[in-house]
C-alpha cells in the first residue's frame, strides 16, 4: 500500500475532531443509560455502580474537551 501524506488546516481538522468526540460522548451516554437500566454490559468495571461512576467521569472529560472547541451539549 502506498503511503500518502495530507496536510490539513486547523479549520478542517477542528470540525472532524468535534464530530468524533460528539460521537464518543453519545456512545458513552448511551452506555450509561443502559447500565442505569440494568441492560448494559460492563464498560470499565464489572461492578455496575463503579462502572457508572467511571462512565460518567469519561463523559465529563469528553464534555470538557468539547467545550474547548466551543461545543456545548
Amino acid at each position: 500500500m502506498k503511503e500518502i501524506t495530507v496536510t490539513l488546516e486547523a479549520d478542517t481538522v477542528d470540525p472532524i475532531v468535534k464530530q468524533q468526540l460528539s460521537e464518543v460522548l453519545d456512545s458513552l451516554e448511551s452506555d450509561l443509560a443502559r447500565r442505569k437500566s440494568n441492560t448494559g454490559f460492563a464498560i470499565f468495571e464489572h461492578d455496575p455502580e463503579l462502572d457508572m461512576i467511571e462512565i460518567k467521569r469519561h463523559c465529563d472529560a469528553v464534555q470538557l474537551i468539547l467545550s474547548y472547541y466551543g461545543h456545548d451539549k
